[in-house]
């Protein structure tokens, strides 16, 4: 399942790491306030499923990112830039200009693009060339063929082999939900 293109994402590893910390960490604070859906779900009638009822942060795989396709990235950018004043970074070369794509930051950020703010994500325009043919989240996941594997099951489609990001030192495979709207799961680590 492995293929030896690489894509587009940030050229910072600690993104997906630190976004992952960040989001377990808020998702953890606001399960503990008293007004929280947490907090309501502890008391849940007794007719919840256990599977709702075992949600935890640290259980879910959170969203960390999104691509946005174009087919001219220059008139993307600009649009981006100046309809909703994000700030856009310069091209991050890759070897097969294919997955050359530009950083978007949505959201005040640190200089690995982590945002300030909790629940905000930033990401990035990348050529409809890729395989990704409308607006995504990227999904974290531990494992990709257990991810893939638990997307068949639940009725979804795996549209892509893995593809290794040498720039993340991850690697993310592109999935379609039972409506077909298309994510991409992304696990960090050496492919």
């Amino acid at each position: 399942m492995k293929t030896t293109t690489e894509t587009m994402h940030p050229p910072h590893p600690r993104l997906r790491a630190l976004a992952c910390l960040a989001m377990t960490t808020l998702l953890a604070a606001c399960a503990r306030a008293p007004g929280s859906s947490a907090a309501r779900d502890a008391r849940a009638p007794a007719n919840q499923t256990n599977e709702a009822r075992a949600m935890t942060p640290e259980s879910t795989m959170p969203v960390t990112w999104f691509s946005l396709p174009a087919d001219d990235v220059e008139k993307a950018t600009s649009f981006y830039r100046h309809a909703f004043g994000w700030q856009i970074e310069p091209r991050t070369r890759e070897a097969d200009d294919v997955y050359d794509y530009n950083v978007v930051v949505s959201s005040a950020s640190d200089r690995d693009f982590n945002p300030s703010q909790p629940g905000r994500v930033n990401g990035c325009i990348v050529k409809r060339a890729t395989g990704i043919t409308t607006p995504v989240v990227l999904i974290e996941v531990p494992d990709l063929d257990e991810a893939a594997r638990k997307v068949v099951a639940a009725g979804g489609t795996v549209v892509s082999a893995e593809i290794p990001m040498r720039s993340l030192n991850g690697s993310f495979i592109l999935v379609k939900d039972p409506e077909g709207n298309m994510l991409e799961l992304f696990r960090s680590g050496a492919p």
